[in-house]
């Protein structure tokens, strides 16, 4: 991601993961409101989720958010629920190896996808276990201090600057 100070936003330049048609024209929020841009600044890693309504696996795999080891992992990372149906367009940008769901995507705080962090299906490798908190947890451990960054870290924001949620995972 590329800050643009007149635009208060990013724009993708660059990066594993992006199709083509994203490099240069998407732009994303810099604001700590946006969470590309409180990632970017706080130096925490993201986790995108991409599920949709209709998908029974993804209603599964909400569960395992619920375990409080995963919830205590979580607040280490930049956590993004993204219905897979409402917004192909950060679907399709997001899709390393296909566009199913349950996916979940690992990135560093600069936005650049982290393909050593995915699940051990060897057909949809970003296809976490849905049946419990193992595969991910085992994930969230090994990818906890990924920043992407060489500089140091920000401070963690005031509280009230935080983005708000989103519906919850």
């Amino acid at each position: 991601l590329e800050f643009v100070p007149a635009d208060n936003c990013f724009t993708v330049r660059a990066g594993v993961g992006w199709d083509p048609d994203v490099v240069g024209v998407a732009q994303v929020g810099a604001d700590l409101a946006s969470p590309a841009g409180f990632a970017l600044k706080t130096g925490k890693p993201v986790i995108m989720v991409f599920h949709a309504s209709w998908c029974s696996a993804c209603k599964k795999y909400r569960s395992v958010f619920k375990d409080p080891e995963i919830v205590e992992a979580a607040r280490r990372f930049v956590m993004i629920l993204i219905d897979a149906d409402a917004d192909k367009y950060a679907s399709g940008a997001f899709s390393p190896d296909g566009s199913y769901v349950p996916r979940t995507i690992f990135l560093d705080a600069e936005g650049t996808v982290r393909k050593e962090y995915h699940g051990s299906d060897p057909e949809h490798a970003y296809s976490i276990d849905i049946d419990g908190p193992g595969e991910l947890l085992a994930l969230m451990k090994k990818a906890q201090g990924m920043s992407g960054r060489s500089e140091p870290e920000a401070e963690p924001a005031e509280k009230s600057e935080k983005p708000e949620k989103s519906d919850g995972i």
